[in-house]
């Protein structure tokens, strides 16, 4: 009998991270592959694969039942005060909860913090798998019966209706905690086979968080998407410019936007350090590539062309587009790669591409300010340099965190004066949040899939 994996890609990210990293086209070699996918990601995924053995299945998603999303709240919030996350006390002072709420989590840690709490972890996971019971996946598991359900999407309700469906059937299910900062956003189960982890910081939270895994079911493998930072680009740094408007005479700086939703002054910051250029407070051989996230609106930095140095690299979203039915194109990754390989420095708010930099040996700023205004704690940007995941990556002192213009300027001087400036911090940051920076991680990942088939 074949063997057949079925991985579940309900989102951009894991279709990214396990799709365009080629884990599916090595995984169809050797078995056949099943990928799991939203309808609306079905045509478009379809068309990319290039491999026998693949095939592409839709679901239609459908929204989280009530009992589901309580429950999944419930357990989140008592996993968070039973581990003493710092991320959620900022994050309980800074957001607008309702009364009922605000009550429940007062009562919830003080429960959690009685001698025996941590049992709760458990106790609320058996309560959601004994009232949560999938009712959608049990056909989809007939046609195909894999050997192996993989997902990349814990805290989707799809992708666990799934699981549970697989784990009902005794069928042996894989978590791969698509990030480096997920334990600290959301919840996993207890029940899986086998939980994949980018470096040795995740596996000690997985460990120490959930009392029923032991040591050898979660495994370190590195970052598959990371893998690409070991090849060179497909061009040169000339070319690269022209697809920007940028001037190869000039070094570049790559500054990393966030949505607006989560911080809304990218647009003024990029503007201010163009002016620094044009006042001679930064060297004038340097010019700005505005690489914006997915989710970010790439029309708030239009005003900028045309008067500065500046290039624009717009979300691959396109306008209008929900942000669940994003799916980037084949090339996100190599992209990316070429923008950090050709630029002298990152500069980005808390942002997982200070890992992306450092991967690549690129001085990284991180700004701690809210553009030209003052903020309370709360509503500021700095409040996210508190939070759990961020605070061990400022720790390695691999990051210069800036409060004050006054700071990002002196901070990309000093970088453009001294690239190798703070390298071996940098290093250390890869070794810690990635483990493994040989470009073999999606190797790794793929001997463990196959050794839990065999």
């Amino acid at each position: 009998m074949t063997n057949r994996i079925l991985l579940s890609l309900q989102s951009g990210w894991a279709v990214r991270n396990i799709f365009y990293t080629g884990i599916a086209d090595q995984l169809a070699q050797t078995c056949e592959v099943v990928i799991i996918v939203p309808k609306y990601f079905h045509t478009r995924v379809l068309e990319q694969v290039r491999t026998k053995n693949i095939i592409v299945e839709a679901i239609e998603p459908r929204p989280e039942p009530m009992t589901w999303r309580f429950l999944r709240q419930l357990r989140k919030k008592v996993f968070l005060e039973v581990t003493h996350n710092e991320t959620e006390r900022i994050k309980e002072r800074a957001e607008s909860r309702k009364i009922y709420q605000r009550i429940g989590g007062v009562i919830l840690h003080h429960i959690c913090q009685l001698p025996n709490g941590a049992k709760l972890i458990s106790l609320t996971e058996d309560i959601d798998f004994s009232v949560n019971k999938d009712i959608l996946f049990a056909s989809l598991l007939e046609k195909y019966h894999p050997s192996l359900v993989v997902g990349n999407s814990p805290f989707y309700y799809t992708e666990e209706s799934l699981m549970r469906a697989s784990m009902k059937k005794g069928i042996r299910c894989i978590c791969f905690i698509p990030s480096w900062d997920n334990i600290s956003k959301g919840i996993i189960n207890q029940r899986f086979h086998r939980v994949l982890a980018w470096n040795e910081v995740l596996r000690h939270e997985v460990l120490s968080g959930y009392p029923k895994y032991s040591n050898e079911k979660v495994k370190v493998v590195g970052v598959p998407q990371f893998d690409i930072y070991n090849l060179p680009p497909a061009l040169e740094y000339a070319a690269w410019c022209r697809q920007f408007g940028l001037d190869p005479t000039h070094r570049t700086i790559l500054y990393s936007t966030e949505p607006q939703i989560r911080y809304s002054y990218d647009p003024v910051i990029v503007e201010r350090i163009l002016e620094g250029i044009k006042s001679g407070r930064l060297p004038n051989d340097i010019q700005v590539l505005v690489r914006c996230h997915p989710f970010d609106d790439a029309s708030r930095y239009k005003h900028l062309l045309g008067k500065y140095h500046v290039g624009i690299f717009s979300s691959s979203r396109d306008p209008g587009e929900l942000d669940v039915r994003w799916l980037p194109p084949q090339d996100e990754l190599s992209r990316l790669r070429d923008c950090l390989v050709f630029s002298s420095m990152n500069i980005n708010v808390a942002s997982t591409m200070s890992i992306d930099a450092a991967a690549c040996g690129k001085p990284i700023l991180n700004i701690a300010f809210d553009g030209d205004v003052s903020l309370p704690y709360e509503r500021s940007g700095r409040r996210i340099y508190d939070y759990a995941h961020y605070k061990r990556v400022v720790a390695t002192g691999a990051v210069r965190v800036c409060y004050n213009y006054d700071e990002l300027f002196k901070g990309i001087n000093d970088y453009l004066n001294n690239p190798q400036l703070d390298s071996e911090k940098r290093s250390a940051l890869v070794e810690m949040m990635c483990t493994y920076n040989d470009g073999k991680s999606s190797q790794r990942c793929i001997a463990e899939l196959l050794e839990c088939i065999e």
